[in-house]
């Protein structure tokens, strides 16, 4: 597993695509015991979660060649990353980023607001993960000057703020709360990044705007898929068939749901996944298409009259 590239090992690499073998640093958590699942001796490369990955120098050297090959690059280098937040939990001797101090505020919030210890459950593990993640990305680019939309960088927010209140609701919160996780970041990043302290109050009005909003129609929308559900329109096919074929959902009701009730696709496979149901990427975003194509039509339509 020693080689880096963007698609993986050698043999995945296109023609052109550079990469070379690494040097992967990792930390030993002697907290953790190893799980012979995987494996019967514990090693760096386990999967086991004793090693943790801090660091990797990769040795930019190679670039695949017509015939499968490998040839020198004319500017060989070496790419260093390494993990902040991972460093901080070796630090801290536990694998979990998400328990360094800069979540502590944030994560109180969730637990004071849910009820719900952050390591109780898996469940309830992830649903915290992901607010929090996804909090923190959207107070950024809140600060940055970014806004909702369902264009560009505006949609990357908006999807990111829609999944943590779909999340928050998992948990059973009912009213707003991103604005106060926002908060307790704010708090946490104030001395470094203090045009997030100062963009607080801005952030906290959009989070609470965009959060009403969504709570609005994920109620609306969760119960129209119910409904599709009950009525059959998502179309079952043998349950005896291969998975992706028997739960494979028309994507035209899919994309009815993204478009009436806002949900972007990851929201609308989750749901569906949870009803044992699938939908086709490829077909959804074939929908997507015909939709922007006819609404360009009838703009430049409209323009012309």
């Amino acid at each position: 597993k020693n080689w880096w590239s963007r698609s993986g090992t050698p043999d995945k690499m296109p023609v052109g695509e550079p990469g070379g073998p690494d040097s992967e640093i990792f930390y030993e958590l002697t907290s953790i015991k190893h799980d012979v699942a995987f494996g019967e001796k514990c090693h760096p490369n386990c999967d086991c979660g004793r090693f943790m990955e801090i660091g990797n120098s990769v040795f930019m050297e190679y670039v695949k060649t017509a015939d499968g090959s490998f040839s020198k690059l004319p500017k060989q280098n070496v790419d260093f990353g390494g993990g902040l937040e991972r460093l901080t939990a070796a630090t801290n001797d536990n694998p979990d980023v998400f328990l360094i101090d800069v979540f502590d505020a944030a994560r109180a919030v969730l637990e004071s607001r849910s009820g719900q210890n952050y390591r109780s459950q898996t469940s309830v593990e992830k649903s915290f993960r992901i607010i929090l993640d996804h909090t923190r990305a959207a107070l950024f680019m809140l600060a940055s000057g970014i806004r909702p939309s369902n264009a560009e960088q505006g949609y990357i927010l908006r999807r990111l703020i829609r999944r943590s209140i779909r999340e928050a609701d998992k948990l059973g919160i009912k009213d707003a709360v991103l604005a106060e996780v926002a908060s307790g970041f704010g708090e946490a990043y104030a001395e470094h990044y203090p045009f997030v302290k100062a963009a607080s109050a801005i952030i906290g009005a959009e989070l609470a705007k965009e959060e009403a909003q969504f709570r609005k129609t994920l109620e609306k929308g969760l119960k129209e898929i119910e409904r599709m559900e009950r009525a059959g329109a998502f179309g079952h096919i043998s349950q005896d068939s291969d998975l992706k074929i028997h739960n494979r959902v028309d994507a035209a009701k899919a994309f009815y749901v993204f478009q009436s009730f806002g949900f972007p696709l990851e929201l609308i496979q989750e749901e569906l996944g949870r009803r044992g149901l699938l939908v086709d990427e490829d077909e959804f975003r074939k929908e997507f298409e015909e939709h922007q194509a006819l609404s360009r039509a009838g703009a430049a339509q409209r323009f012309a009259g």
